[in-house]
């Protein structure tokens, strides 16, 4: 896309899209409608694909001899196909068709597809689009679960949010067609992958949005109430988590076997969580002890690793010795159920016994491994969390140079999912670098700044570590200017 090819800079339109509108406009008409057919199939075409659906309006149209006439908007791709040269172009292209052509063509696209397929779930991303786009809904519902389940087992989060937020829209508009049940599942599941991704919000409206369709269901409600309680432990809202806690086990109160059971730990577990945050550690350390026998009683095992790793932190904080060592049988099951986000969280609270055990070197290594993994399951927010315990384990060593970007990285991650107590720790945290390495206005700021979070949050604990950590530091300082 040259200027030549475009007329004088005077004659160029006001905006972008105005720009390739009108360089499409220019093409010879069997040229565009080449060019519109293509975009349905999206960014990128298959020829014969493209083909087919170029026969379902004229038949007399030759491809290979209106391809050349589109290299200012498609590249050759691989074997058979041609890419769009950006986004805009392939949209601009597309919304140039008629709503009901759009329809018809998508429809055609999704049969023929469906029809060629040996394996249907391996093209269900594309026929997710393309029978949604054809109104499809009760086919687009469909594949638009089975590409969100593909896509969560790939740890490819934004793309499994997209297609299932496709598979509520779709069911929405399916008029009642679809199951309660099943679209709860899936709600439960957007939220699930949304709080992976820290996308708290999003998290928070999709579980709210499944529960209204489980009321029938104590068990459910409650777990999802879990869920919520634990999205709003990161977002800092801890007492209206633990009032959410105390409001699902009502719901469970006379409601026996193994699923209550495991529900009631799992809530157990999370209280236990929110008191840690607010610095009640013996309190925290009887609702860990609660969590951990209910989930004896209910045989779960994937609950009595959360419980066992819950015990193992409450033990730790409120410094009491455990009788067994909870945090490596917690590992131990994780391990053996293959649950690698459990892994990494029990990897994580490894590393924060040995640090302070002052196996400094060792809690480095341990944080490593649990962000690595972290950010293989796109876990944002935890990801942030082991970063930043690698960063203080460094801070320790007196590798400050080391850590400086490790908080940096933090920094960004938590506040981009919105996780309040862990922007003032990494702020405090990097006050405490900037001291050490002289520069002493920009440690002021963040102090000052983390400072004003800790006590909007109420974190009596780390504002006195704050205090700690503010004369520790300024002395390194005064003795550095002798």
């Amino acid at each position: 896309m040259t200027a030549g090819r475009l007329g004088s800079v005077a004659d160029l339109p006001e905006s972008v899209q105005d720009l390739v509108t009108s360089q499409i406009d220019r093409l010879a008409p069997l040229d565009r409608l080449v060019l519109r057919y293509a975009a349905v199939l999206g960014t990128t075409a298959d020829l014969d694909v493209l083909e087919q659906l170029l026969a379902t309006h004229r038949t007399d149209v030759r491809l290979g001899e209106h391809l050349p006439a589109l290299v200012d908007f498609v590249d050759a791709h691989g074997d058979r196909q041609v890419r769009f040269r950006h986004a805009l172009m392939r949209d601009v292209a597309y919304e140039g068709l008629p709503y009901r052509r759009r329809r018809l063509l998508h429809q055609h696209v999704g049969q023929t597809l469906e029809d060629a397929a040996d394996d249907r779930d391996q093209v269900s991303e594309l026929l997710s689009l393309h029978y949604f786009h054809a109104g499809r809904f009760d086919r687009a519902w469909v594949y638009s679960r089975t590409a969100g389940s593909r896509a969560r087992a790939k740890y490819a989060n934004s793309e499994a949010i997209e297609f299932l937020q496709r598979a509520v829209e779709a069911a929405r508009r399916s008029a009642g067609e679809v199951d309660a049940a099943e679209v709860a599942d899936v709600l439960e599941a957007l939220g699930d992958v949304a709080h992976l991704a820290g996308r708290s919000t999003g998290a928070l409206e999709a579980y709210r949005a499944a529960r209204r369709r489980r009321s029938a269901d104590p068990v459910a409600m409650a777990r999802l109430m879990s869920k919520e309680a634990r999205t709003q432990q990161r977002l800092g809202k801890v007492p209206q988590s633990l009032r959410l806690v105390r409001r699902s086990l009502a719901l469970l109160e006379a409601v026996a076997g193994p699923a209550a059971a495991a529900t009631r730990s799992d809530l157990a577990t999370r209280y236990a969580w929110g008191r840690l945050r607010q610095g009640r550690y013996a309190d925290a350390l009887r609702w860990a002890t609660l969590a951990a026998r209910e989930s004896e009683a209910s045989g779960d095992k994937p609950t009595l690793a959360l419980a066992y790793n819950g015990l193992h932190t409450a033990h730790y904080y409120a410094g009491v010795a455990e009788d067994v060592p909870y945090a490596r049988l917690a590992l131990m099951a994780y391990e053996e159920l293959g649950d690698l986000a459990g892994q990494a969280h029990c990897t994580n609270n490894l590393g924060v016994e040995a640090l302070d055990a002052g196996r400094l070197a060792e809690s480095a290594g341990y944080f490593a491994r649990a962000r690595g993994t972290f950010e293989r399951l796109g876990d944002e927010a935890d990801q942030a969390n082991a970063t930043y315990n690698e960063a203080d384990a460094m801070v320790r060593l007196g590798r400050y140079a080391e850590a400086e970007p490790l908080l940096h990285d933090a920094l960004g991650i938590a506040r981009a999912v919105g996780d309040e107590e862990l922007i003032a720790l990494v702020l405090r945290e990097t006050g405490q670098v900037c001291l050490r390495l002289g520069r002493v206005q920009e440690a002021r700021t963040h102090l000052a700044d983390a400072r004003a979070r800790f006590t909007a949050l109420g974190l009596a604990q780390e504002l006195a570590a704050l205090d700690d950590a503010e004369r520790e530091a300024l002395g390194v300082v005064e003795e550095q200017i002798r």
